[in-house]
């Protein structure tokens, strides 16, 4: 390598590393917060409560996937910072036609209900809680764009913060679901305070710019979001919210409660580490894209970290869940540890991965990674709507269920890890080629 081009080389390693700092410190400490104060909300609120509540956050998150129909996904691609806030502009835009079509849903739900004040909470909680989330969502990645790492660590650490001390507060007074939703939203309400000052800032300057005939050219360019990432995104969206309702159907809310705890619990590494190394690498990836740089070591370098990373925690929980979830979450949660040691195989080799998800979107692969993404809803879907028929819901048949799904995330995962490194290698060469 030519001494011009390692010094480039080693730059981009160390901007790559300062920024993966920048925004992992942030992400610890947003999820310290939450680690910390687990085992006092587990023993405030009950398995049913918090599986309550996740029905809730999955249906929200539902409704966010829709809002913008991921065109925000495409704001830190443009060359230009004046078509990426076009972008920003256009998606709020969409965003709040979905709202007010969520708006007359939550009517029709009230007019079910009989207006009862239960469901005139819920309802409104419903529309806050989606649009906080979809401008917290813009903000994370226009400060991607801007590379405002700084910006997106501070806005978790509050979103965090916030929501976990109110928990608590709130937790000690009424335990219920209704806590858990106010607090919800009151944090990402605050936690997009950081991206609203960069939004009316740009808004001013790019006020007597704006056009909608430019904003239909962006919406041209970019339609491969709307019309294969997002219904990739809503499969996915879709899919959290049906395995929701079949879990509370077949067998509680209880169980689900305990399973969904599982989950965000050995997504913590994902959370902590995987998720500021993500978007990192979905700016950096752009980059080297966009200059024409080979990529396969950049990916490579990148997998072999997140596997030593992982190896040590994830196999902790493989062999001792049930005790550590019982001793550090409370007896409510052992059912919770024993479904974690099944699925630790499965989500280790999903935090490897996770990184690499967005290079589909850099090369504009996204339609086959679609596919592979139904196939892997599908199979979450059968799992819990099929297999429990022959199968049956006791406790048992529920461990047995859990084993069957993760050995069939596993091969999933390394399906779309061997599709990913195609990509990349085929660009590698085409630039061999080239040069």
């Amino acid at each position: 390598m030519a001494p011009e081009a390692m010094n480039t080389w080693i730059n981009f390693r160390s901007e790559f590393t300062r920024s993966v700092m920048v925004i992992a410190s942030g992400t610890v400490i947003a999820q310290a917060i939450g680690l910390i104060l687990a085992p006092i909300l587990t023993r405030l609120y009950t398995p049913e409560v918090m599986g309550e509540f996740s029905v809730y956050y999955r249906v929200v998150t539902f409704i966010a996937t829709v809002a913008t129909a991921r065109y925000e996904l495409s704001i830190p691609l443009p060359k230009s910072d004046h078509h990426s806030f076009q972008i920003f502009r256009m998606s709020l835009r969409i965003a709040l036609v979905t709202t007010f079509i969520t708006f007359i849903g939550v009517l029709i739900y009230f007019f079910v209900n009989q207006f009862a004040l239960a469901s005139v909470f819920i309802g409104l909680s419903v529309i806050a809680g989606t649009f906080f989330l979809v401008f917290f969502n813009l903000g994370t990645n226009w400060a991607i764009r801007k590379k405002s790492f700084r910006h997106i660590s501070f806005s978790k650490i509050a979103n965090s913060g916030v929501m976990n001390i109110l928990r608590v507060g709130f937790g000690f007074f009424a335990p219920n679901i209704f806590s858990l939703l106010l607090s919800f939203i009151l944090s990402l309400a605050i936690g997009s305070v950081f991206f609203l000052k960069d939004f009316l800032s740009n808004a001013k300057l790019s006020v007597n710019r704006a056009s909608s005939k430019k904003m239909r050219v962006l919406a041209k360019t970019y339609i491969d979001f709307p019309r294969i990432n997002l219904p990739h995104a809503l499969t996915d969206s879709a899919r959290d919210v049906i395995v929701a309702m079949l879990v509370v159907e077949y067998f509680s809310t209880e169980v689900f409660g305990s399973f969904d705890h599982s989950l965000r619990m050995l997504r913590l590494p994902l959370m902590l580490i995987g998720a500021a190394i993500g978007q990192v690498f979905y700016n950096k990836a752009t980059e080297l894209k966009n200059l024409n740089k080979p990529m396969l070591p950049f990916v490579q370098k990148t997998f072999f970290i997140l596997t030593g990373l992982s190896i040590l925690p994830f196999m902790a929980i493989f062999f001792w869940g049930e005790p550590v979830f019982a001793f550090v979450f409370g007896n409510n949660w052992s059912q919770s540890g024993r479904i974690s040691e099944v699925m630790a195989p499965w989500l280790m080799l999903n935090f490897i991965t996770s990184p690499f998800t967005f290079l589909p979107l850099v090369f504009n692969e996204q339609k086959r990674f679609f596919f592979i993404g139904l196939g892997s809803s599908l199979l979450q879907i059968i799992c819990f709507s099929v297999l429990p028929f022959w199968m049956g819901t006791d406790d048992h048949s529920l461990i047995q269920i859990f084993w069957i799904l993760s050995i069939t995330q596993i091969f999933t995962l390394i399906y779309t890890a061997r599709f990913i490194r195609s990509i990349v290698r085929k660009w590698d060469q085409s630039i061999v080629s080239m040069g």
